[in-house]
């Protein structure tokens, strides 16, 4: 399921997919209809393709219906079907609250979003609740968006601006009891001492958010999203919760490269002039007995490449098999220091042949990571049989609960919660980094 995320803001109409490396974005305004912004958004997206839309816009949603028009946008909001204007499923929600969902990690959480206007939403072990304080009287006859919005920062100047959000953030944070306070927002950046407790969130975190109300793998395992109308659960924070002891990490496609996937088959065939649609024929038929150490890597060769007389070596193509494998960014690196700072036990639960996986421990030193490999060619087992998530848990000798598993593909994923894990679903460092912080884990130091 791919998923458009648009957010909608007062200066720029933001809008970045599940597949997309970069945002876009146009220009909104005073007079932006919903009309417009549809437009817009279809201006943007001629070439991409998407399943489902998400949607934050600048006023209050209650059970996904926009409940007035937006105060720094053009008339028309209440009552657009954005769901039909789109022809796709639609969910919305406030700008604010869908940043809040991808800034969150856990406890009493404070959000307010620095931008035309004020949001805000708050998080309370787990539960979001949109909040409409922008409107509210502060001082002087004007309300808290008068001082903290766009208008309140020309009219103040940044000095005085700057002062006025550090009194806001006090004295919300003190009436809401909130442990932490994030700002969000164009103008956060702006706020350059920040009061204790308070940070600044990625303004590229309410893409996130947006992600998670469709799809509950993006970022955490815990995101549950039901229906925009009902509050969302944010992270598991049951009783008996236990703290996370042991990840289960795949390599390929979360630490490295795949090792020898269709793309690098397919490079295979134009590097070394072969039919790709034969030797893939008969690498389907023969990898899963490779991974499970039921072949050799000749072995493979053999029956893939070599079952007839080619004009390179042996040695030439495999060579070729091992350069394939390459360090994906910052991930490695990272959970070196998630392990380091949580004192973690970290198994590696991959598929992948015998030779690979000795060619990737010791070119990536990747027992600097994992205190064991439980590789398919080491087991006799591959994913998604879930006897090889048993064994690694008796290896582990660790409760479901107490372990989390980062995997890039989704079903396997699903099986290890399944089970009770705390599946991840890796896409980016950033992702999963936001995912361990909701599971309480510490990740950076």
């Amino acid at each position: 399921m791919i998923i458009l995320t648009i957010d909608v803001g007062g200066t720029h109409v933001k809008l970045l997919t599940t597949e997309l490396e970069k945002k876009r974005s146009f220009d909104s305004g005073p007079n932006l209809t919903p009309e417009q912004m549809v437009a817009g958004i279809q201006e943007l997206t001629t070439d991409l393709e998407f399943d489902v839309v998400s949607i934050g816009v600048p006023t209050p949603v209650v059970r996904g219906k926009i409940q007035q028009e937006p105060h720094n946008l053009g008339d028309g909001w209440v009552g657009f079907d954005f769901e039909k204007a789109f022809g796709k499923p639609t969910k919305l929600t406030n700008d604010a609250a869908m940043q809040a969902m991808g800034d969150y990690h856990g406890g009493r959480m404070l959000f307010l979003g620095l931008g035309t206007g004020l949001g805000s939403a708050m998080i309370v072990d787990g539960i979001l609740q949109p909040m409409e304080l922008a409107h509210l009287p502060y001082k002087n006859s004007k309300t808290f968006e008068d001082y903290l919005g766009v208008r309140g920062l020309e009219r103040l100047g940044k000095k005085k601006w700057r002062t006025a959000v550090l009194d806001v953030v006090q004295r919300l944070s003190a009436a809401l009891e909130a442990e932490y306070v994030i700002l969000g927002g164009g103008n956060g950046r702006l706020v350059d001492d920040l009061p204790d407790n308070t940070t600044l969130g990625a303004n590229s975190n309410a893409f996130l958010g947006g992600f998670r109300l469709w799809d509950q793998s993006i970022g955490t395992s815990s995101v549950r999203v039901g229906d925009v109308e009902k509050s969302r659960v944010i992270r598991r924070t049951s009783d008996d919760a236990q703290q996370i002891t042991t990840l289960f990490v795949d390599i390929g496609g979360v630490l490295l490269t795949n090792g020898w996937d269709r793309k690098s088959r397919m490079l295979a065939a134009e590097k070394f002039d072969l039919d790709y649609a034969q030797i893939d024929e008969r690498h389907q038929f023969t990898f899963d007995k490779y991974e499970v150490g039921r072949l050799s890597l000749d072995d493979y060769l053999d029956r893939v490449i070599f079952f007839e007389e080619r004009p390179f070596s042996r040695k030439d193509f495999q060579d070729f098999v091992f350069a394939q494998s390459q360090k994906l960014p910052d991930m490695l690196e990272f959970m070196l220091e998630v392990k380091k700072l949580n004192h973690l036990h970290v198994i590696a639960v991959s598929n992948e042949g015998r030779e690979l996986t000795e060619h990737r421990i010791k070119e990536f030193k990747l027992g600097q990571l994992f205190d064991c490999f439980m590789s398919s060619c080491f087991v006799h087992l591959r994913k998604p049989d879930v006897e090889m998530y048993r064994q690694a848990m008796d290896v582990a000798q660790a409760k479901p609960n107490q372990i989390a598993y980062i995997d890039d593909r989704s079903m396997f994923v699903d099986i290890a919660r399944s089970l009770g894990i705390q599946g991840i679903r890796h896409r980016s460092c950033k992702e999963t980094k936001h995912a361990l912080l909701a599971l309480g884990l510490k990740v950076d130091a």
